[in-house]
């Protein structure tokens, strides 16, 4: 039987080709056997009349053999098709979002269950229905400028939020999504659409986005807070540096109160940042130099200030080490010692891929070498040094006796926790250095 189908299921002009070459070979030799078993005509005549009607007996059994067989295979594949077909009604029926198909004059095709519920109306209603029923006035017409591109074949497929209108006047937010079927002939008989509701997502959102605003205004708030209690500690070292009389006292309390200004300039400008956790290092680096300058009275001394500064992006947890370094090397410049020279002062800040480069170089007094071998047992370099390490960053000097050049190197990273300050240890380690 499997033999037979597969002959069936082959090319006709095979079983065309099969056939004749049967009925030839049976025409051909049956003759021959009843002419050599009968002599008299009557007898001859009547054997080919027997003849004849067992081949048309024959030939009638084999073509409804035949249609039998090709029946069946036929109900095989309608049936197969009709399960397919309804496997497909059934997906299409209950989808989880609404599936339609539309004219590109706006008439509907074929609609699911599921985009009937969401409007809330029958079938038949919703067949019967315009665009301008059930979409947002304010919205209908850049949807229909992206159906006439996907019509014409311009774009493939598009997607747009828009605000769609139920039976009953309630309004919901939809994610519509689109593409088109064209013809042999290039044109488009209809659109498929899916439609989600996205009032959800779109209530998460706005959830989300609350929680982010409230997060940014605490966390500004923070570094106001921050900042103005940094103000107030600072206008305490001022007031206490007035109320003495003992020089090298003064000048600790003239170093730790700029240290503290400029920890309170990385508050305001991380503050006035809103849109990146960042700060903008090459201008906020500007205003420190214009704070260190101010607040040793640098101008006194004519110095000649040359930068060549990148604009370079850091985190708060990189920014505040590395601008606390550059306030030493520029607090160590005007150390005391080095002001009978009117000194040039070049600053660089550079950025190649993730690694930064911050270098000063500045115009010394004789005697330069033998003063920072000194110097690299002082606080100023073992803080410099200690922080350095926090951002896994490389300090090195190079002197001579006209210039001192001092390069911070360090990957830019997004460091993150307590990154910028000094632990309990490192403090115990600088003590003990010192001692």
């Amino acid at each position: 039987m499997d033999k037979v189908k597969a002959l069936i299921k082959s090319s006709p002009v095979v079983i065309a080709i099969i056939y004749v070459i049967v009925g030839f070979l049976w025409i051909q030799f049956s003759d021959q056997l009843v002419f050599s078993m009968f002599d008299d005509p009557e007898s001859i005549t009547r054997a080919q009349s027997l003849k004849g009607w067992l081949f048309v007996i024959a030939s009638g059994l084999l073509i409804f053999f035949l249609v039998l067989q090709s029946n069946n295979m036929l109900g095989e594949i309608i049936h197969g098709l009709n399960r397919i077909n309804k496997k497909f009604e059934s997906t299409l029926e209950n989808a989880p979002i609404g599936i339609a198909h539309h004219s590109p004059d706006e008439n509907w095709f074929e609609v699911n269950q599921t985009l009937c519920n969401l409007f809330g109306y029958e079938k038949d209603e919703m067949i019967r229905l315009k665009f301008s029923d059930i979409i947002h006035p304010d919205d209908i017409e850049r949807g229909r400028e992206l159906d006439a591109k996907l019509a014409s074949g311009e774009i493939d497929f598009f997607e747009i939020e828009k605000r769609y209108i139920r039976k009953d006047g309630s309004q919901f937010p939809g994610l519509a999504r689109k593409t088109a079927v064209y013809d042999n002939n290039g044109s488009t008989p209809y659109l498929i659409v899916t439609l989600q509701d996205i009032s959800n997502q779109k209530k998460y959102e706005e959830e989300i986005k609350k929680s982010l605003h409230d997060k940014e205004v605490l966390l500004t708030e923070v570094h106001h807070r921050v900042k103005n209690n940094l103000a107030l500690i600072s206008a305490l070292f001022e007031l206490q540096n007035l109320h003495t009389n003992d020089k090298k006292l003064q000048s600790i309390l003239e170093k730790s109160n700029i240290r503290i200004k400029c920890l309170s300039l990385i508050h305001e400008s991380f503050s006035q940042n809103e849109q990146s956790a960042d700060i903008h290092f090459g201008v906020f680096l500007e205003q420190l130099l214009q704070l260190t300058r101010d607040a040793l009275n640098t101008d006194n001394l004519n110095v000649d200030y040359q930068t060549e500064i990148s604009p370079v992006s850091l985190n708060i947890n990189i920014a505040i080490p590395v601008s606390l370094i550059f306030t030493e090397w520029i607090m160590n410049i005007f150390d005391d010692g080095y002001k009978d020279k009117e000194p040039v002062v070049n600053i660089t800040l550079k950025e190649q891929g993730e690694k930064i480069e911050l270098s000063i170089s500045c115009s010394r007094v004789n005697g330069l070498k033998e003063k920072l071998e000194n110097d690299q047992q002082s606080l100023t370099f073992i803080i410099i040094e200690t922080l350095a390490k926090q951002i896994e960053g490389k300090v090195d000097y190079e002197t001579d006796d006209e210039r001192f050049v001092s390069h911070l190197r360090f990957k830019k990273t997004d460091l993150r926790g307590t990154g910028s300050f000094l632990t309990d240890k490192e403090i115990l380690a600088i003590s003990s250095s010192k001692n």
